[in-house]
């Protein structure tokens, strides 16, 4: 009896934390799939059913180094599969590293923006020229990688140098859309994924552009059993149906 009431103490004086259950995932993913990502999970729940879910977004460079810390997470959705490598390379992975699809950059300008859009960034860089912009956003590129994606084509485009002065680094692509969407950005070099959304795009104009980064997942070590379901559901015709009709281009026979 004694002991009944010791466990009882205990259990009311530990911190109040979510009971994760043994079917339960923790999924880690690039903000660049905070869209598609919770389509995928509300019809993966729906289909297979018996698990709560929970996603946690963030550039993945940053999500990385959460894992190498020790963060509790299951599944691991990386805007680039070297995140991935690292995190192999820690011994924290299990199973393989799989890639599902890719994702391409955008050039997104808010309605009333006085930036033409253009491959070529000829647009970019009359505004600056004509000292008329006021400031432009990408995602972090020691974090994110279509920031450093964007990094790359302004610095081929010889517009590096002149943009830092108007440039706004966010801390994610998400970020970065948000940054996007203000008043005082005339425009940003952003995920497709994200820009595309009609929310966001009846809002400005977008661009898709060549550059493009292979998504890639990869399971995390003591994840539970139906870890393996997500990634197999990831194959599926719904799951590519899905990831198409927000922006991203499924890679077959997964």
């Amino acid at each position: 009896m004694k002991r009944f009431y010791y466990l009882i103490f205990l259990l009311c004086i530990l911190p109040n934390h979510n009971v994760v259950l043994a079917d339960d995932l923790r999924i880690a993913a690039a903000s660049n799939l905070r869209f598609v990502m919770a389509d995928l999970v509300d019809d993966f729940s729906r289909r297979v059913g018996g698990a709560e879910i929970s996603v946690t977004y963030g550039a993945s460079g940053n999500l990385t180094n959460q894992i190498r810390h020790g963060a509790p997470y299951d599944i691991f959705f990386a805007a680039d599969a070297k995140y991935l490598v690292q995190v192999e390379e820690m011994q924290l992975l299990r199973g393989e590293i799989v890639f599902y699809a890719d994702n391409y950059l955008a050039l997104f300008a808010r309605l009333g923006s006085r930036l033409t859009l253009d491959a070529e960034l000829e647009g970019l860089g009359k505004l600056i020229e004509n000292r008329q912009l006021n400031k432009f956003a990408i995602a972090n590129p020691k974090h994110a990688p279509l920031g450093r994606h964007a990094m790359a084509m302004l610095k081929e485009r010889a517009l590096w140098e002149t943009v830092q002065p108007h440039l706004l680094t966010a801390e994610n692509a998400s970020q970065a859309m948000q940054f996007a969407l203000t008043g005082q950005v005339d425009g940003a070099m952003v995920p497709y994924s994200l820009a595309s959304q009609p929310k966001i795009a009846s809002q400005g104009h977008v661009l898709k552009l060549s550059a493009s980064v292979r998504q890639a997942v990869a399971i995390l070590m003591r994840a539970p059993d139906r870890a393996e379901d997500f990634i197999d559901y990831l194959g599926s015709r719904s799951a590519i149906q899905i990831l198409e009709a927000h922006g991203f281009s499924a890679i077959a026979n997964q």
